[in-house]
């Protein structure tokens, strides 16, 4: 009897300074291990806020070609669809020379068609045939953005009812002025919100981020979730980094701001997903440990 009184007592006195050792340095871990992934996904952010600010400054670049060219001349005197050809050629060679633009499309103020990469239109026929808000879409396409030659006019299709062919696109303009600086019409580049996702790095996938890419408007440009509550919050979205909280699950939120355009990049990491498989092989670990010195002291 009193040799296990004896055992307890010796079994009780390792296995207290054990667990604190083990909780000590599995919470250490635990907090480096949290610190590395917070740094990697912000250096993610931070890299694809800074492909996409590269993207657009390249589009702004061919704003400017296209307003110092002689094809804004040829787009301004053109009378007919045949005359604008050699516009929608010159388009179809930018936007097939970047995998990140799936088609651009030019408007005049003064001109009765619209140029896209492949074809042209009328303009009354194209707002009819490819949205359902056929005034809402001609008030944000023919929007005037004579105030500044900076201007980048930002909108995601799904905002004014797009129903025409290919699937949602984020649309980014671009301002055209004439050599007088007389501002003649608008750029405007599409952007599929996959390619907008493809500026992340395959990293993210491995903390099981769900991305989301936020307009300065609030207008979700580019999103990849699983949770689905996660998309009704979007307008109530940290401003910084922290936490969020579902009815479900709890996420640690990481965000980056483009200095350039105000586009928020957010990752949302989920704590279970991410954290609990970790946090139980330190509990077993501490367990199994426990276990070996009471069967050392048998």
């Amino acid at each position: 009897r009193h040799y296990f009184q004896f055992l307890i007592s010796y079994f009780v006195i390792l296995c207290i300074p054990i667990a604190i050792l083990m909780g000590f340095y599995s919470s250490h871990f635990m907090r480096k291990f949290k610190n590395e992934v917070y740094e990697t996904i912000d250096l993610e952010l931070q890299q694809a806020a800074a492909k996409a600010d590269s993207e657009i400054s390249h589009m702004k670049t061919t704003g400017r070609q296209f307003s110092i060219g002689g094809l804004l001349a040829t787009a301004a005197k053109a009378k007919s669809p045949l005359d604008l050809v050699p516009v929608m050629n010159w388009l179809n060679i930018v936007s097939n020379s970047n995998p990140f633009i799936s088609d651009i499309t030019l408007f005049l103020g003064k001109s009765d068609y619209i140029v896209t990469s492949t074809t042209t239109w009328n303009k009354q026929f194209f707002y009819s045939h490819n949205f359902s808000d056929i005034q809402k879409a001609q008030a944000v396409f023919e929007r005037d953005l004579s105030d500044n030659q900076e201007v980048m006019d930002v909108f995601a299709s799904d905002t004014l009812a797009w129903k025409g062919e290919g699937g949602p696109f984020v649309a980014i303009s671009s301002p055209i002025f004439s050599g007088w600086q007389q501002y003649e019409g608008k750029l405007v580049f599409s952007i599929a919100p996959s390619e907008i996702l493809n500026l992340f790095s395959r990293k993210m996938g491995t903390y099981h981020a769900q991305l989301f890419v936020v307009g300065q408007d609030g207008s979700v440009l580019a999103s990849s979730y699983t949770d689905k509550a996660l998309v009704g919050m979007v307008g109530s979205f940290p401003t910084e980094a922290g936490t969020c909280k579902t009815k479900e699950r709890n996420y640690l939120v990481r965000m980056a701001t483009s200095e350039v355009t105000g586009w928020r990049y957010y990752a949302f990491i989920d704590f279970h997903t991410t954290f609990a498989p970790l946090e139980s092989v330190t509990h077993s670990c501490t367990i199994a440990l426990i276990l070996t010195v009471l069967l050392a002291s048998l």
